[in-house]
């Protein structure tokens, strides 16, 4: 099981678990799950923290790339288009089909809830670091 094989950084705790169903199509039955764990860490910890420890720890064996999402603050209805404020960071993960997304945006200083976010797809249906589609 790959979740039982991830290290977690140091004073991380386990906040949440879950695993939820994903559908690619309008046909009956799942086309896949992913396993998504909600990690506490200790104040001061920074987005860029946690996600050096999964390169420095997964980076050798796994295809990886950084993800950036921009954000943005919205204004009043017909106000002037909203521009950045900042960015949440993201690392996915790439081995043998599965995908491992480590969510650091919570520890951003604009949103510091001193949580980051680890996804599991085991069975992927792509490969979010080249966008190949697996299926």
């Amino acid at each position: 099981m790959i979740l039982a094989s991830l290290s977690v950084p140091e004073g991380a705790e386990e906040k949440s678990r879950s695993s939820s169903p994903y559908w690619l199509t309008d046909q009956p039955g799942a086309d896949g799950y992913t396993t998504n764990v909600v990690y506490t860490v200790a104040e001061g910890t920074t987005d860029e923290d946690i996600l050096r420890f999964y390169v420095d720890t997964l980076g050798r064996e796994w295809e990886h790339c950084r993800g950036e999402i921009p954000v943005i603050q919205l204004g009043a209805p017909g106000s002037p288009s909203p521009s950045p404020i900042g960015r949440m960071l993201s690392e996915t993960f790439f081995r043998n089909g599965a995908n491992v997304s480590v969510l650091a945006g919570n520890l951003s200083p604009m949103a510091y809830a001193g949580t980051f976010e680890v996804s599991i797809d085991h069975n992927a249906y792509r490969n979010f670091c080249s966008g190949e589609d697996l299926r």
